[in-house]
Order: structure tokens, then sequence, then C-alpha cells
């Protein structure tokens, strides 16, 4: 499978896209710091939880497409020419 995505994305440009919608994606998956639903820090509540283990499923696939590299969300990344 993880050939066919990287054949979908063949140009630096592509897999850069590639690699910031993964990014984005675990970023908006990770749960919040403060949760009022949360029982505490170290046990989530279900939405949390699901969200975490969603995130952790981006980041997998992230590092199986060769991906894994993803500076701080607030880094700014220049896709395509100078």
């Amino acid at each position: 499978m993880s050939q066919l995505l990287l054949n979908l994305a063949e140009t630096p440009e592509q897999r850069e896209v590639l690699r910031q919608s993964l990014a984005d994606a675990v970023y908006y998956r990770d749960p919040p710091v403060s949760c009022p639903a949360c029982p505490t820090p170290d046990h989530l509540c279900e939405e949390c939880a699901d969200g975490l283990a969603r995130a952790r499923t981006y980041l997998a696939l992230s590092r199986a497409l060769g991906l894994e590299t993803m500076p701080s969300r607030h880094a700014p990344t220049r896709v395509g020419p100078t």
C-alpha cells in the first residue's frame, strides 16, 4: 500500500503536501492539554482516547511512508519554487 501512495505523490512538492496533511491530522487529533471530560491527565475520556489512537495511526502511516520528520505546526514550511 505504501508504494501506491508514494506513486501518487511522485514529486517532492506532492510528498511535502502529503507530509503536511498527515502532520495536520496528527495535530488535530492530539488530545487537548486540558479537557474537562478527562478524569485525569493519565486517564483520558473516550473522545480524547479515540483521538489519540487516531493520531498515533496517522503518525505510524507517516513513518511507514518515510515522511516521519514532522516539524512544529508553527514552523513555516514552503512548498514549491522559492
